[in-house]
């Protein structure tokens, strides 16, 4: 089995930023389809309640997910920057250091958690014949993030030598081993939201092996030694001003999304149930544009190691292009099916949960283009190592966030609980537009006249 590497240094940008997206976009389906299973099996085989405490500790689950997904995304930088500058001895040494601290951090993190999570919830308003079922779910989740973390950092490693394809592989097979044991552990054992949390983290534990097995002998790019693995104060510095920052825009995130879980809960376990179930579309939905966005940074990261900035502008514009016709696309199946999608996981009769998820889709469908820009643009920066703006970005969402918890939830009621993705998004594109302006197409505006 050869490696799936593709150099995209020389070709048309579009064509090689579309042929990299689409495995992203499947493995990305995948991913979402198994959730989406998850969903529809706790809420048809268990309960709405053991639906919404699967829903309530999103946002936690997201805050650890978030920061071991922004750190691995930063450690791979540096390896695509390489392999596009060609210097093969360097990839290698940035692989095997990615690894590394992905251990070192992903064990940090998992300590803070368990002494965090319980203070958390009661923090959040966590309906009461919900919490224990949700610090069942959210616990377990945690234990399995080294198998999470592990997988992610070899995916990111594939992804930035051009290789797309592999990792879905990966995850296809997780998909359908989570979807087997969540259906087993649930429906003929019994075993509730446990079963739901231990499926999940079986089915991670079997892509994260098949990932290591893959990177250790069958890829014939990365030859990771010991001495690779030994972490040097140079490259972890490096690789943790890629990572930390994008780690920091995940968490900051999910801080925001953990205030509005909040308000949401405060509307009780029904409109809980409901928010669950329009996230899952959402998140559909926004796969072709986040795998666009992913393909932007690695299409980005090796053009910059490989000294072409106008390949970067030029794989840019083509993607805001392709993406921006994506996002039209969302909009019009999130807005025109809303109801049917909620009235396909939720009991018929519970109109509170049906109406809380038919607004919130409808809402943010009306605004699916800004969230386009953010991904191509903030991930086009972090390719040609501006990872800070990932972190202002980040903040930018966080204020959004809280603004619509805060204040148009008191005028609007739930219908301004909705309004909060999409005022996160126009607010993070204006940082994003301004920065790309001035450190891309200002610089190049500079050269032209210095000729």
């Amino acid at each position: 089995m050869k490696s799936g590497t593709n150099n995209m240094t020389t070709g048309n940008p579009l064509k090689l930023i579309i042929s990299f997206a689409i495995p992203i976009m499947l493995t990305s389906l995948v991913q979402q389809f198994y959730n989406v299973a998850d969903t529809y099996i706790v809420g048809k085989y268990i309960s709405d309640d053991a639906l919404a405490a699967v829903g309530a500790v999103g946002p936690m689950s997201g805050l650890l997910v978030g920061l071991a997904m922004g750190l691995t995304d930063g450690f791979s930088i540096p390896v695509a920057q390489s392999f596009g500058a060609g210097d093969k001895k360097l990839t290698n040494h940035y692989a095997g250091n990615a690894i590394s601290l992905t251990i070192v951090a992903t064990g940090v993190m998992t300590i803070i958690s368990f002494i965090l999570m319980k203070p958390i919830l009661r923090l959040m308003g966590t309906p009461s014949n919900i919490f224990q079922d949700a610090y069942t779910y959210v616990m377990i989740n945690y234990l399995g993030m080294f198998t999470r973390t592990i997988y992610n950092v070899l995916a990111g490693i594939l992804r930035a030598l051009g290789d797309s394809k592999s990792p879905l592989m990966f995850l296809s097979v997780c998909a359908v081993a989570n979807v087997v044991l969540n259906y087993i552990t649930i429906v003929p054992l019994k075993m509730g939201v446990f079963g739901a949390a231990i499926s999940t983290v079986l089915a991670q534990f079997i892509s994260c092996v098949m990932c290591i097995i893959y990177v250790r002998r069958r890829n014939d790019i990365i030859y990771i030694s010991r001495d690779n693995f030994k972490i040097r104060k140079k490259t972890a510095v490096l690789m943790l001003k890629m990572g930390v920052p994008r780690a920091l825009q995940y968490s900051i995130t999910s801080i925001g999304s953990m205030v509005l879980q909040t308000t949401i809960n405060s509307y009780g376990s029904d409109y809980v149930a409901g928010w669950t179930v329009a996230n899952k579309p959402e998140l559909l939905a926004n796969i072709p544009l986040s795998a666009t966005g992913v393909a932007v940074a690695t299409f980005s990261g090796q053009n910059f190691g490989a000294g072409k900035m106008d390949r970067v502008r030029k794989g840019v514009r083509s993607a805001i292009i392709f993406s921006g016709c994506l996002s039209v696309v969302m909009s019009f199946i999130l807005y025109g099916f809303g109801d049917d999608i909620a009235r396909l996981f939720l009991d018929g009769n519970n109109d509170d949960a049906i109406f809380a998820s038919k607004t919130y889709l409808q809402t943010i469908a009306i605004f699916y283009f800004a969230l386009a820009v953010l991904f191509v643009f903030r991930n086009a920066l972090q390719g040609i190592g501006k990872s800070y703006v990932s972190m202002m970005a980040g903040v930018a969402e966080l204020f959004g966030r809280i603004i619509a918890a805060l204040i148009l939830s008191r005028f609007f009621g739930f219908a301004g609980v909705c309004f909060a993705s999409p005022f996160a998004w126009i607010l993070a594109d204006i940082p994003l537009l301004v920065i790309y302006y001035v450190k891309v197409v200002k610089e190049k505006d500079k050269k032209c006249l210095k000729r």
